[in-house]
């Protein structure tokens, strides 16, 4: 066998992948809703949203034609130091809020929560 070598089907996947996804997302208008439950340090809007914000802004200037026409919501419920399973009680109230930022918002929605139980409460 000559040539070059085979790239494992991963790799072949993820460089094919991209650049179509980024040619069908830059179409749409992209709707970005951070949830926050409480101000618990692990999992709060204390330290995750200023990630979130972070991230958001890198990924800008790294993906231009992906996030040009994107808009960043926030959805947050102040319930102080609270548990993981106390988030996901929460996330009942906030479901409003979310649905109304999906109802009035056109394009491709995504949702992030750095609370793994308020996201399963969500996908109920």
């Amino acid at each position: 066998m000559t040539g070059q070598p085979k790239l494992p089907v991963e790799v072949e996947f993820m460089l094919m992948w991209f650049p179509w996804t980024q040619l069908l997302v830059s179409a749409f208008k992209l709707n970005i809703i951070t949830v926050y439950t409480g101000q618990n340090p692990l999992y709060g809007y204390i330290s995750t949203g200023p990630a979130y914000i972070a991230a958001l802004e890198r990924a800008k200037m790294i993906y231009p034609d992906v996030f040009h026409n994107s808009t960043l919501y926030t959805v947050y419920y102040n319930g102080g130091l609270i548990s993981c399973a106390d988030g996901a009680v929460q996330i009942i109230f906030m479901a409003g809020n979310i649905t109304e930022i999906l109802d009035r918002t056109e394009g491709f929605s995504v949702i992030y929560s750095s609370s793994k139980s308020a996201l399963h409460k969500l996908n109920r």
